[in-house]
C-alpha cells in the first residue's frame, strides 16, 4: 500500500509538471503570434526602431554641449569668427567625416545640418565633431535640434 501511494503521488506530480509546461508553452505561443502580427514588416525596421531613436541624438548633442561649455576657470574663450561658413547637409556618416575634418583642419567654420541623416548616424557624427573640437581646442555649438556649428581653434595662439 505504501509503494502504491508513492507511485500515485509520483504520477500525479509528473502530470502536474506536464500541465504547467503545456500552459507555459501555450502562453508563449500566443504572445509570439500576437507580437508577430503587430511587428514591423521587415527586420531593418525592427533594428531601426531599437537602435535609431531621437534620444540617442539628443544625448550626443547634450554631451557635446557639456564637453564644450565655456569655463572661466580654464581661461578658454570661444573664438567667434565672422566670415564665410561652409555648410553641410550630409546623408551618411562616413562621407561627412572625411570632408568635415578636412575643412575643420583648414580653419573653416562649419555648419552641419543633421536633418537628412538617421538619428544613429547623426549621433555618431555629433560625437565625432565634439571629440574633434575638444582635441583641437576648437568649439562646437548647438544652433538648433538639427544643426550644429564647428569653430576651429584660433590660429593666432
Amino acid at each position: 500500500m505504501n509503494d502504491e501511494s508513492l507511485v500515485v503521488e509520483s504520477v500525479s506530480f509528473w502530470f502536474l509538471v506536464l500541465a504547467v509546461v503545456l500552459i507555459f508553452s501555450a502562453v508563449i505561443f500566443v504572445l509570439y503570434v500576437t507580437q508577430k502580427r503587430e511587428a514591423p514588416s521587415s527586420s531593418s525596421e525592427v533594428l531601426r526602431t531599437v537602435f535609431d531613436s531621437p534620444g540617442e541624438l539628443e544625448g550626443s548633442l547634450d554631451s557635446a554641449e557639456r564637453m564644450n561649455a565655456y569655463s572661466a576657470v580654464l581661461g578658454q574663450e570661444p573664438d567667434v569668427r565672422l566670415g564665410r561658413v561652409v555648410r553641410y547637409s550630409p546623408r551618411e556618416y562616413q562621407s561627412a567625416v572625411n570632408e568635415i575634418s578636412t575643412q575643420f583642419r583648414g580653419g573653416k567654420v562649419i555648419s552641419i545640418d543633421l536633418g537628412n541623416m538617421s538619428f544613429r548616424q547623426a549621433a555618431r557624427l555629433v560625437d565625432f565633431c565634439s571629440g574633434m573640437a575638444v582635441a583641437s581646442r576648437g568649439w562646437i555649438y548647438r544652433v538648433t535640434d538639427q544643426v550644429i556649428m564647428l569653430s576651429p581653434p584660433n590660429q593666432r595662439s
